[in-house]
């Protein structure tokens, strides 16, 4: 959720951008609203006080159904800070910001974005009062179950670890990339060719997709890992990488836990080509996790790789962005050809000229309904197709198990297929298992929603209807067949369409 927040962010400023192209910088210290911007920093420091209240409370009475409050109280603040955020954009802050400043690459950007982020590393503060009563609350049972038990990190730590590991994964390589968008557009200008192509656009992409397949190693060193040692798990996820041709560069553990830290109980693949793909698997998991149930998230991990699905996200994220485009495009034409009147220059987003080609006035409202609907379906559509990639991945690691299953007997009746080639429930009972000790072991409640991978529950859900079905006919095979289909046409079809025009 929190690499969402971040996105959240940066788009913000992206659509900003986009609205404000003819912007006169002069005069953006008369046109910024500077009561409306006092207002919004009072109300952002309220909301992190009754944020903090509202912690402290739930860590007093600490039950299931606070947990579960909990949860919504968390997210109907980040989405708060967001609006705020927006607002803050909407009535001129960035523009004050750059007119005081200056637009230096980047630094006016970092200065617009720090209150967001400092709104949710105070969360990230608070929240620390919740972990440390769960952590007292679950000392009797790692004692019990033989985990090691250490004193338990400061709040300050906490909050550093919440930071590398949540905001850093996304917000790191965003800011390289808004950095080099900006330097291009300093140095090149937006009109320059070359051999008719767009000099301008063409380099940011180039750059941008470079910086993409570096983040992994950005990533890497943000946040605190080290090679996997020798032993039982590094041998098990070598075993895996070579039953499905998956290459990795390094396999590494990642250090939730150092100096009494809480830990985080997770796993990850990072990166679109092997020479920079890494797995990284977190001292926690396999510190509180059977050797089984480890294998199955690694299993899942692998099931991204081995069906492509870093490519294809970003994939159809371009195709959403592309869809984005003539939908907003759409809705504005239809505004213009309704419209019983031409709207008055005047009526611009502060003063600013938002004329298109053909002589119409775009009105700021008409922009900002726009931005709203594109970024809207752009969440809504990533998020629904993440899912089933998430839900493919289980697939795969259940198609793993049952493979394992019928290697060990050699034979067509073994536990995970029966003899019409069917899925019984000992092919997923390790994936099933692994997912709620996962939600468990992380003080998560199943049924929470996540916008990318979807409940726990959902999954677990999923997997149970898996049971006496042929494991090459899945209808999540089929399903994401269609997906990449329907993107591949929609990403060729607009370079095919962008280079003819090009050209012509």
């Amino acid at each position: 959720m929190n690499q969402l927040f971040a996105l959240a962010l940066v788009i913000g400023i992206f659509v900003h951008d986009l609205a404000q192209s003819s912007a006169r910088p002069s005069d953006a210290i008369d046109q910024a609203n500077h009561p409306i911007l006092w207002l919004l920093l009072i109300a952002a420091l309220v909301a992190v006080a009754i944020f903090n209240l509202l912690t402290r409370r739930t860590a007093r009475q600490l039950t299931a159904l606070s947990l579960r409050r909990f949860d919504r109280i968390w997210s109907v603040y980040r989405v708060i800070i967001l609006l705020l955020f927006g607002a803050a954009l909407r009535h001129g802050a960035l523009r004050l910001i750059r007119a005081t400043t200056g637009d230096i690459i980047l630094i006016d950007e970092l200065i617009m974005l720090a209150g967001p982020i400092a709104m949710l590393v105070a969360g990230f503060a608070s929240h620390y009062t919740l972990e440390k009563r769960l952590y007292e609350a679950s000392l009797i049972r790692r004692i019990d179950s033989g985990m090691p038990v250490t004193a338990l990190a400061p709040r300050s730590r906490f909050v550093l670890m919440r930071i590398r590991s949540e905001l850093g994964l996304a917000l790191g390589p965003l800011l390289l990339i808004m950095a080099w968008l900006e330097t291009v557009n300093t140095f090149i200008p937006i009109d320059y060719t070359w051999q008719r192509i767009p000099l301008a656009p063409t380099v940011q992409f180039i750059g941008a997709a470079i910086i993409f397949m570096f983040s992994p190693v950005i990533v890497r060193y943000l946040w605190n890992t080290t090679p996997m040692p020798e032993g039982i798990i590094r041998q098990r996820i070598t075993d895996l990488c070579q039953t499905h041709h998956v290459r990795v560069r390094q396999c590494l553990l990642w250090i939730t836990q150092s100096d009494g830290s809480i830990g985080i109980t997770n796993a990850a693949v990072m990166g679109l080509l092997s020479r920079f793909r890494y797995i990284l698997i977190t001292d926690a998991l396999i510190q509180r996790m059977p050797v089984d149930q480890v294998e199955a998230v690694i299993a899942h991990e692998l099931g991204h790789v081995k069906r492509q699905h870093l490519f294809w996200l970003l994939m159809v994220a371009i195709a959403l962005l592309i869809g984005s485009e003539i939908i907003a495009q759409f809705a504005i034409d239809t505004y213009h050809a309704n419209a019983t009147t031409v709207l008055d220059s005047t009526d611009t987003m502060d003063g600013y000229d938002n004329t298109d080609s053909s002589g119409n006035t775009t009105s700021s409202d008409t922009l900002n309904a726009a931005a709203f609907l594109t970024l809207g379906l752009w969440i809504i559509t990533f998020g629904w197709v993440s899912r089933r990639f998430e839900r493919q991945a289980d697939t795969f690691a259940v198609q793993h198990f049952a493979l394992t299953y019928r290697s060990e007997n050699n034979a067509v009746g073994f536990d995970g297929f029966d003899n019409a080639n069917r899925i019984t429930d000992a092919a997923i009972e390790n994936m099933r298992a692994a997912l709620l000790n996962v939600a468990q072991l992380n003080h998560t409640n199943p049924r929470k929603r996540s916008w990318r991978h979807g409940s726990i529950a959902w999954r677990c859900n999923y997997l149970a209807t898996l049971i006496d079905k042929n494991p090459e006919q899945l209808p999540i095979d089929r399903t994401i067949a269609r997906i990449k289909i329907i993107t591949g046409f929609t990403v060729i079809g607009f370079l095919a369409y962008e280079l003819f025009f090009t050209l012509l």
